[in-house]
């Protein structure tokens, strides 16, 4: 019988994924900061959609580049 052994994340996989929670979070949060602000908080609402967006294009141009099933 043979054991196939999963790869573990390295460091800098982990801190990625880190990373992308707290960004994750702050997206989320970041209405109730941007009612204090004003009209200008449209503006920033843009910023906001424009890198979100930007990322996920990252993240799905590298997913193709990907040769492994399934995730992380």
């Amino acid at each position: 019988m043979t054991v196939i052994k999963k790869p573990k994340m390295t460091c800098f996989q982990l801190t990625m994924a880190v990373m992308l929670n707290m960004l994750g979070s702050s997206i989320i949060l970041m209405p109730t900061k941007l009612a204090e602000v004003g009209t200008l908080s449209i503006l920033a609402w843009l910023v906001t959609i424009t890198g979100a967006t930007a990322i996920s294009y990252v993240f799905a141009k590298c997913g193709m580049f990907s040769r492994a099933s399934g995730a992380l």
